[in-house]
């Protein structure tokens, strides 16, 4: 019988679960949101692919946009030039939801699997106070952007369940005037893509996307949606 040796044996396992664990479990998979829901109410991750994804998400289009067929052709219309089928601020801020939906499942690849998002993919509140101080540097850019964002110091963060969070600006009345909400859209690796929802009194107002990249050193902003500049 050959002899084992086990010093070498035992070598080789733990560089195995050194590398194991030096590769991110899953890093490919879109991991979808649990408020990233159909127009039916569905959760997205219960499909497949990001392909299967974007067809239900044409649904939604269909449903609430008027000439418009799939996420590709929503996503490529410029701000506030959607044309909803009535002209109620109900069906404008539907429509703003699905074109950030549209977006965040647009840059990822087409052949992703789909999985279910776990607690590292939470909002934190260094994401949201990100958010908030990127979108402070926008307002100072330009006319368009001041006019289209709100933003406040300080302000209380209210997360339920760390996919949803609500950052709110006292003032006495109920709901404040001025508050934001933030909702996890989906995760791949170290990337968050959150829409953004400002409010006033309670009332959604300019949506917008927000692609974070987590770091060793916090994370920051990498892209906003729309973009008004550009």
């Amino acid at each position: 019988m050959q002899k084992t040796d086990l010093p070498a044996l035992t070598l080789a396992v733990s560089l195995i679960a050194v590398v194991a664990l030096a590769v991110p479990a899953n890093s490919t998979e879109v991991r979808m949101g649990r408020h990233f829901l159909d127009v039916v109410g569905r959760p997205f991750d219960e499909l497949d692919s990001t392909p299967e994804v974007l067809e239900m998400l044409g649904l939604g289009v269909q449903l609430f946009v008027r000439d418009m067929r799939d996420c590709q052709g929503l996503a490529s219309v410029p701000p506030s030039k959607e044309h909803g089928r009535d002209g109620t601020s109900w069906t404008y801020a539907i429509i703003q939801r699905i074109k950030v939906e549209c977006w965040s499942v647009l840059q990822m690849n087409p052949g992703s699997a789909i999985s279910s998002t776990g607690l590292d993919d939470r909002i934190t509140p260094a994401m949201v106070h990100g958010i908030m101080d990127h979108a402070s540097a926008l307002e100072a850019t330009s006319d368009e952007w001041l006019k289209a964002l709100t933003t406040f110091p300080g302000g209380v963060l209210t997360c339920k369940d760390g996919e949803r969070c609500l950052l709110a600006l006292p003032d006495g009345n109920n709901p404040p005037d001025d508050s934001v909400e933030f909702e996890l859209v989906l995760a791949q690796g170290d990337e968050r893509f959150i829409r953004v929802t400002q409010l006033f009194r309670g009332q959604s107002g300019y949506i917008y996307g927000i692609r974070w990249r987590e770091s060793p050193s916090g994370g920051e902003v990498v892209a906003i949606f729309p973009d008004l500049l550009q």
